[in-house]
């Protein structure tokens, strides 16, 4: 009975642990990003190179077009927010298991994500804030919509196919590091390296889909199982996690 109750007490504390508190808020933080990433996606949706003149010009002529790019903009700070929570999480938990290196490039990609997230909404969103937010009134005419469209292409090329490097590096340098020790089960292994191939060949919208998802996954696991501690002292058979 003792032995038992001495085991729980343990198992109790350890949770209760702020860098297990912390730990969970990461986790939960990359599941809450995978969320407010895809609205932020769905709100992008703006004429591009593949929309003609007139199209574009009736689109920004409807006021309320425009609402969806600009909440676009906060939706995006919000998931960047997010996002580097989620880093900072799983970078503070490479530093504890001793990854330097892998910590150094999840933060070196994680970070160039985020800048270059936050680039492509304002090029999505700068049609629109032109048109609702200037102080002076903008004719929307052909001119215009050729900018709109350019903004939109180059806001494509920097999200779908420049970011998406920075988020192959992300994924793959924290599946390096839980595959060296042997902290992630194989199959996470598997599904990393399967997503970070994805994000680095012509998939476009569908690799960004498998980043949220893996995010999700990621991050679920991290609010249900309490971080892998490399140097443990065992009680009774059962870990006990021990800050540094």
């Amino acid at each position: 009975m003792r032995t038992n109750s001495t085991r729980n007490e343990v198992v109790s504390a350890s949770r209760r642990s702020p860098r297990w508190s912390r730990y969970r808020l990461g986790g939960l933080s990359g599941v809450a990003f995978a969320i407010c990433f895809f609205c932020y996606l769905t709100l992008v949706d703006v004429p591009d190179v593949s929309t003609t003149r007139q199209a574009t010009i009736a689109f920004y002529q409807n006021p309320s077009n425009a609402v969806g790019p600009i909440v676009s903009v906060y939706v995006g700070a919000a998931a960047a927010a997010l996002f580097l929570t989620f880093m900072l999480a799983l970078a503070a938990d490479l530093r504890r298991r001793d990854r330097r290196t892998a910590r150094s490039t999840l933060i070196c990609s994680g970070t160039v994500f985020v800048a270059l997230q936050m680039a492509a909404s304002a090029l999505f969103a700068a049609p629109a804030f032109a048109v609702r937010l200037n102080n002076e009134p903008v004719t929307i005419d052909s001119d215009f919509a050729v900018g709109a469209r350019t903004a939109s292409f180059i806001g494509d090329a920097v999200l779908l196919y420049v970011a998406v490097f920075a988020a192959a590096g992300f994924v793959a340098s924290a599946a390096w590091a839980g595959h060296a020790d042997r902290s992630w089960p194989r199959w996470l292994v598997v599904v990393s390296v399967v997503v970070a191939t994805a994000l680095v060949t012509p998939l476009v919208f569908f690799s960004l889909l498998a980043f949220l998802l893996w995010c999700l996954v990621v991050g679920t696991r991290m609010m249900l199982i309490r971080p892998r501690n490399s140097s443990t002292p065992e009680l009774g058979g059962i870990e006990i996690s021990r800050e540094r």
